[in-house]
C-alpha cells in the first residue's frame, strides 16, 4: 500500500499508509488531519510523514507551523509517536496512559485523551466519546 493523502471533507484529510506485521502482512495504517475553526490543524493519531504525503501536509499547514496538536485517540498507534514529535516538536502532544508509559521522555500534555477536560478544550471542533 502506498502512502496517500485523501481529502474526505472540506477541512479533513486522511493519511493512509503501509503497516506490515512481521514484514509480510500489510494491514495498513491511517491518521487524520483536521483544520480547526481557528485555522490551525490537529492530528488524530500519529503518523510518520514521508515523501509526497509529507510535502502535501507541509503545504497545507504552512510548513508545519499551523499544526497545533496531536491527539492519539486510542492506546494503540504508538509506532509513529516519537518520529512525529521529532519532526514537529512544537506540536502539543496528547495521549492515553499507554502513550505516556511507552514514551515517558516526550513532553506530553498532562491532559490525557480520556480526560473530559481535553474534550472540553477541543469541543468547538470535536465531539469525543470514550467507550
Amino acid at each position: 500500500m502506498a502512502d496517500g493523502l485523501v481529502q474526505i471533507a472540506e477541512d479533513v484529510w486522511n493519511v493512509r499508509g503501509s503497516f506490515r506485521i512481521g514484514g509480510l502482512l500489510d494491514i495498513g495504517t491511517q491518521a487524520t488531519l483536521v483544520r480547526q475553526a481557528d485555522g490551525r490543524f490537529v492530528w488524530l493519531d500519529a503518523y510518520a510523514l514521508e515523501g509526497p504525503v509529507r510535502e502535501e501536509v507541509l503545504a497545507l499547514t504552512d510548513g508545519g507551523a499551523a499544526m497545533a496538536a496531536l491527539i492519539n485517540t486510542h492506546p494503540f498507534h504508538t509506532v509513529h509517536v516519537a518520529s512525529f514529535h521529532q519532526d514537529f516538536p512544537h506540536v502539543a502532544l496528547f495521549g492515553t496512559a499507554r502513550h505516556h508509559a511507552l514514551f515517558p521522555s516526550l513532553p506530553w500534555s498532562p491532559l490525557r485523551t480520556e480526560d473530559p477536560a481535553l474534550h472540553e478544550r477541543f469541543a468547538e471542533d470535536f465531539e469525543f466519546s470514550v467507550p
